[in-house]
């Protein structure tokens, strides 16, 4: 991989270092129910979803809540899922260009990463919304849903 260097505002680092102790604290999680639904579950979730919500279970079912945060707690997989964050510090692969690809972004803005993208992605379709937030697959999946079609319907036209 090829190492790159992008100026990063504070708060971002502040998030740098919460990958980190994921890392650090993640494996107490399979053991620790209650601490990983505390921070999946409420810290996560309210960090991640539309700011428009006052709290999580207003973006998200709370089923579906639980429902997410069991399967990390039941497969031990609540800190392995941060590695993908955490190691991709590094750089993006080399040869991102082959395959044409999309974005969704919901309601949390965040220029940067299209800069980025645009630098090693042939982006052939990017979409911004103003609400829905990480989790957009629960919180406004009719949204989601067309965005992947027209995606789909992009790169069918130029193939």
């Amino acid at each position: 991989m090829r190492p790159f260097r992008i100026d990063v505002p504070r708060a971002d680092l502040d998030d740098l270092r919460d990958l980190a102790e994921y890392r650090r604290t993640g494996y107490d999680w399979r053991v620790h129910e209650a601490a990983l639904a505390g921070f999946a579950g409420m810290r996560e979730f309210r960090d991640w979803t539309d700011p428009a919500a006052d709290l999580p279970e207003d973006a998200v079912d709370r089923d579906q809540l639980l429902t997410n945060v069991s399967l990390y707690w039941l497969t031990g997989t609540a800190a392995t899922s941060t590695w993908l964050y955490y190691d991709g510090l590094a750089g993006m692969p080399a040869g991102q260009r082959a395959v044409p690809s999309g974005n969704a972004a919901f309601g949390l803005p965040n220029p940067g990463i299209r800069r980025l993208a645009e630098r090693d992605d042939d982006i052939v379709h990017w979409t911004e919304y103003d609400r829905g937030g990480h989790f957009a697959a629960m919180e406004v999946p009719e949204l989601l849903a067309a965005d992947i079609r027209t995606f789909f319907a992009t790169v069918a036209v130029r193939a």
